[in-house]
């Protein structure tokens, strides 16, 4: 009974830490704040880029170069690159659709465990060039932050607190084996007696 109660709880945990397109947190997450941000190139001065959802509400974005913006995984964010001697139209979809378009060349961090200190992510790109095939987007650097803007580490074995959870897991899971082992041997012996 212990044992399988443990493999239920470390089967639940498992699904629990793979839920990543649900509109609420996960058990033991917290939200992150992550953004992306373009440096300047001579590939984004002859161009200009909008940032918009391909799902849900409206929420276009005209990026300007060394000006974080929000982006999403859940609803698709796509970058549609335009020539820059043409004014941008309103945001249509159809109207967009004849320019050049690529999605962002990084996963959104939604979320990450409590114990981890990172609070935001930040994921600088360049626009390389825009090419037949559309745009080309390479990340420059990856940061990810703490709630105070210092920087922080994603890898929560980095992390010393992580510990104070790991172990009690680890002890934990010893206890049940233990307890699990004696039931086992007490089993044995009433057979063997009886």
């Amino acid at each position: 009974m212990v044992l399988r109660t443990s493999v239920l709880v470390i089967v639940f945990c498992l699904f629990v830490s793979n839920i990543s397109e649900a509109d609420i947190l996960p058990p033991g997450h917290k939200n992150v704040r992550h953004s992306i941000v373009f440096v300047q190139s001579d590939a984004l001065k002859r161009h200009q880029i909008v940032a918009a959802p391909i799902a849900g509400l409206k929420g276009e974005t005209e990026v300007q170069a060394d000006v974080p913006i929000s982006f999403s995984t859940k609803y698709g964010t796509r970058f549609y690159v335009l020539p820059n001697d043409q004014a941008a139209p309103e945001f249509d979809r159809d109207t967009y659709e004849q320019w050049p378009a690529c999605q962002p060349p990084v996963s959104e961090i939604r979320s990450v465990p409590v114990y981890s200190p990172v609070a935001s992510a930040l994921t600088t790109v360049k626009l390389v060039d825009v090419g037949p095939d559309g745009p080309v987007i390479k990340i420059v650097s990856h940061e990810t932050f703490d709630a105070n803007g210092n920087p922080a580490s994603i890898n929560p074995l980095r992390n010393v607190r992580t510990y104070f959870v790991l172990i009690p897991v680890f002890i934990g899971m010893l206890g049940c084996f233990a307890l699990f082992m004696r039931r086992q041997a007490s089993s044995a012996s009433e057979d063997v007696g009886g």
